[in-house]
C-alpha cells in the first residue's frame, strides 16, 4: 500500500483539533450529536495516523506511540476549564488553514496523491461538509463554524488536485 502524498503530521494536527473541540463540547454540556460526531472524527484521524505509520515502517511501535500521544493530549486538555478551551478555539482558524495549505503544498510538491489519499480527501470533504451543515443547523459557536467552512473550502481545493494530476498522467 502506498502512503505517498499523506503526511501523518497533518492528521495529527486534525486529531488534536477534533480532540479539543470534543472535550469543549462535553464540558459545555452541548448536544450529544455535536460532541459524539467530533469524537468519532478524532478517532478516525487516530486510525489514519496508525495506518500511515504502520504502512511506512511495518512497525507496531510507531502505532503504539500514536495512541500514547493521543491519550496524553486528551488528559492534558481535560484539565482546562471550558472557558479556557473556548479561548483556544479562536486559534483554530489559522491552524486549520495552515494544516490544509501544508497538505495541499505537500501533494503539489510530490506530484503524488498516493493510493489512500483519494479516499482520505474525498471522505474528509464529505465529512467536513456534513459537520459544517450540522454545526450551522445546531448553532455551534462562531469560531468553530469559521474553521469548519474554511476546511470545506480548502478540502474542495485538495480534492480538485486529484483531477489535475489525473489529467497530467493522461488517465
Amino acid at each position: 500500500k502506498s502512503t505517498d502524498g499523506l503526511n501523518p503530521w497533518i492528521f495529527c494536527g486534525f486529531d488534536c483539533i477534533t480532540t479539543l473541540v470534543s472535550i469543549y463540547f462535553i464540558k459545555m454540556e452541548m448536544d450529544y450529536n455535536n460532541w459524539v460526531e467530533v469524537a468519532f472524527a478524532s478517532l478516525q484521524f487516530t486510525i489514519l495516523q496508525i495506518m500511515i505509520h504502520y504502512y511506512r515502517t511495518r512497525n507496531f511501535y510507531a502505532s503504539g506511540l500514536t495512541i500514547l500521544l493521543k491519550s496524553l493530549v486528551m488528559i492534558c486538555l481535560w484539565q482546562f476549564s471550558a472557558s479556557t478551551l473556548e479561548w483556544a478555539l479562536y486559534g483554530l482558524f489559522p491552524i486549520v488553514v495552515s494544516i490544509k495549505l501544508f497538505e495541499i503544498y505537500s501533494i503539489i510538491k510530490s506530484r503524488s496523491t498516493g493510493e489512500m489519499s483519494f479516499a482520505s480527501a474525498f471522505l474528509g470533504l464529505y465529512m467536513f461538509s456534513g459537520r459544517a451543515f450540522t454545526g450551522w443547523v445546531s448553532g455551534e459557536p462562531t469560531p468553530i463554524m469559521i474553521g469548519k467552512f474554511t476546511d470545506v473550502l480548502l478540502g474542495a481545493v485538495l480534492a480538485s488536485l486529484f483531477f489535475i494530476f489525473r489529467k497530467e498522467k493522461g488517465e
